[in-house]
């Protein structure tokens, strides 16, 4: 996979797998048991596609659960209702420890990652506990008093903005093919309305009570992203409220699928209501319909032209040489003027199993101003950027010296760098002003020196 590389997020994954988790189970409850330990491995699975999609994934062990628990296994067999509870009780607890011991060997994989990182040079835990962030974000939305001073102080006046803020989005950001929050959620409301109608008379009450349940998830769900925006992104990306789509479609995917599921179960459950089947029709039509009118084929999936990985191939293939012409399990700092982040995070992809340095902690009393993307540069030529580090060419060095980086890969130099560290490149950033660059990191008194490496292959 490695030679094709392509740019995306795990978060419309993340809605669509628990969705599909729930689908799944509605498919078994149609058949017959059999497969049905395969429920909580899907529900597992859906934990791990990104780290912030566990209350999604929660979300659908809650349905999976409240049905199983309300409304019967599978081809349940009448039994005592003793047998019957624990029946279900076992299942449901089977599902949720299979989740727990997916999410804490996981959470413990991380935190020792990051504990490696940090006694490597790198960055360490950057940002609020979890449990932590829904203590004060529930304490401060319910019981304000309650709050102790110094977080009342630190983050009272950022939860006002950003509450009053995704109140606005939630009207008016239009972020979906049926526009913004409210109207995608009104339309799977009216879809779950529409399988609660057609369904048997037996089946009602279970999909009303269900489908209920999901849409007022969604603003479970929405209270998450909250606290997310307030204790846990920086205060820039909070007032912009930066990715706001991406973190709002895991659960929008999730309630349609499930919806979808509902409706088209609906479908099939009485041959009186087969009616419902073009229902289902009709709406793929209009959701065909109205993205043929948004997107054009080169911008999806099925034809994506091949210049589109142009660049992303290039990429790669310099990444490639600098594995190549440098010993495994060298540190690499790279450099990307002008990077947002998007091009470090790709590029420690394709310099495995190098190790890509964060590109610069935070250490107010070094004079380390932080990196991981961005642009490197000196106080004065500051050009704005939201991701500008400014260090010296002195703190740049001590960085490097101290970190243990072994190479400074440059991808893309500008003026602002060249003027600031030339001093510190026997070439003077000669070849980093031509294209890419690699550089062995070595020590000249008390600053870092960095040598031309040349890098065979690199196209």
């Amino acid at each position: 996979l490695r030679p094709v590389y392509m740019d995306s997020y795990g978060d419309i994954p993340a809605g669509i797998l628990a969705g599909a988790a729930v689908a799944f189970w509605l498919c078994l409850r149609k058949t017959n048991s059999k497969g049905l330990w395969l429920v909580p491995v899907v529900l597992t699975a859906a934990l791990y596609v990104k780290d912030n999609t566990l209350p999604v994934a929660l979300m659908a062990f809650g349905i999976v659960g409240a049905d199983c628990l309300f409304f019967g296994l599978p081809r349940e067999q009448k039994t005592k209702i003793q047998y019957t509870i624990a029946k279900r009780a076992g299942f449901c607890f089977s599902a949720l420890v299979c989740m727990g011991v997916g999410y804490m060997v996981w959470s413990n994989h991380a935190a020792m990652a990051v504990q490696l990182r940090a006694e490597q040079g790198g960055l360490g835990t950057t940002s609020m506990a979890l449990g932590q962030v829904l203590k004060n974000g529930v304490q401060m939305l319910v019981s304000p008093p309650s709050v102790s001073p110094d977080i009342a102080n630190k983050y009272g006046a950022k939860f006002v903005q950003v509450s009053a803020d995704m109140a606005d989005a939630f009207f008016k950001s239009s972020i979906t093919m049926a526009g913004p929050c409210v109207t995608a959620l009104i339309l799977i409301a009216l879809m779950f309305g529409v399988a609660t109608a057609f369904s048997p008379k037996g089946q009602r009450l279970r999909t009303g009570l269900l489908g209920g349940a999901v849409v007022l998830g969604f603003f479970a769900y929405y209270l998450v992203i909250l606290f997310s925006y307030v204790f846990i992104f920086k205060d820039f990306q909070a007032a912009s409220l930066d990715s706001y789509n991406r973190y709002i479609y895991p659960y929008l995917l999730f309630a349609f699928v499930v919806a979808l599921s509902f409706l088209a179960n609906t479908s099939q459950e009485h041959i009186s209501w087969k009616p419902t089947s073009g229902v289902v029709l009709g709406l793929s039509v209009i959701m065909l319909f109205r993205f043929s009118t948004m997107l054009m084929p080169q911008f999806t999936v099925l034809g994506y032209p091949e210049a589109y990985f142009k660049d992303m191939k290039k990429s790669s293939n310099y990444a490639q040489a600098v594995t190549k012409a440098v010993p495994e399990g060298s540190r690499i700092f790279y450099v990307y003027q002008g990077d947002d982040g998007a091009h470090w995070f790709r590029q420690s992809y394709n310099l495995l199993p190098l190790i890509t340095d964060p590109s610069g902690s935070v250490d107010e009393e070094k004079g380390w101003s932080g990196g991981m993307g961005g642009t490197f540069g000196l106080a004065e030529l500051s050009n704005g950027n939201l991701y500008y580090h400014a260090y010296t060419p002195e703190q740049l060095s001590s960085y490097l010296l101290e970190s243990g980086c072994d190479y400074m890969y440059i991808e893309q130099s500008d003026d602002i760098f060249v003027q600031s560290y030339q001093q510190l490149f026997e070439d003077g950033l000669s070849n980093a002003q031509q294209g890419p660059a690699l550089y062995k990191i070595e020590q000249q008194g008390q600053l870092a020196w960095m040598t031309v490496v040349n890098m065979e292959g690199a196209a």
